[in-house]
């Protein structure tokens, strides 16, 4: 068993900065291996199960009700309907799943020695529930969350940095930061003062989302593209 243990290829899962390696099985939900959101009651104890088994990695859906989302870095989707399954491509994708008014959104990483290719855009993710972000809103905060979209354990940046990378003043993310922080309380939500909460809660809701870090090409020699480029582009 342990040589067939040492055999299995790696696979990880991020979720908010933190990894959680596999091994030959990993569960995320309300409960689980991966706990997603130990308080949101629209979601399955066990909503999805990672297994290896056959020589590969498989998905499978062992939820009742809710659907799973399977994006891959080549451009694959796959629709998982409850009690379904699929093999995972190796590499790096997401797992996304909404319950309720809430959107999750896993990265796993299937044998981490394949550079992480650019994920195929889908659904935007530009409203909060129930309000839109203005463009500008969505440049900073993207920038900001980039390194747990990235599932990566690194500092989120500063406001000096993010200005710098944008071409604008510190004091005029910081106000951008509260602007979106005075949305949210009108929205009663709580708990967002810090930049890891607001990071934590903009995440999980989908407010920013892996596909937007990569449309938005912040280490591109030429710089950012600002979302209001990307928008007028799709809208013309």
């Amino acid at each position: 068993m342990s040589n067939q243990h040492a055999n299995t290829p790696s696979l990880t899962v991020v979720f908010l900065g933190r990894s959680t390696p596999a091994h030959r099985e990993l569960t995320f939900g309300r409960f689980g291996d991966v706990v997603l959101d130990p308080h949101n009651l629209y979601l399955h104890g066990e909503a999805g199960r990672f297994r290896y088994e056959n020589n590969g990695w498989h998905l499978f859906n062992t939820g009742s009700i809710l659907h799973l989302r399977l994006f891959h870095g080549t451009g694959q989707k796959v629709e998982l309907p409850p009690t379904t399954s699929t093999s995972v491509p190796a590499g790096v994708g997401v797992v996304e799943i909404t319950a309720g008014p809430l959107n999750y959104e896993l990265t796993y990483k299937y044998q981490q020695t394949i550079p992480e290719p650019s994920f195929a855009a889908s659904d935007t993710g530009t409203r909060f529930y129930g309000n839109q972000l203005t463009p500008a809103q969505i440049d900073y905060a993207v920038t900001l969350a980039a390194p747990r979209l990235r599932g990566k354990g690194e500092p989120l940046p500063t406001h000096a940095q993010i200005a710098r990378l944008w071409g604008v003043e510190p004091g005029t993310v910081g106000r951008t930061f509260e602007e979106i922080r005075a949305r949210l309380r009108r929205q009663n939500v709580r708990a967002i003062e810090t930049p890891e909460k607001l990071v934590e809660y903009l995440v999980v809701n989908r407010v920013v989302t892996v596909s937007m870090l990569n449309q938005a090409r912040l280490n591109c020699p030429d710089g950012p593209t600002r979302r209001a480029v990307i928008e007028s582009t799709n809208n013309g």
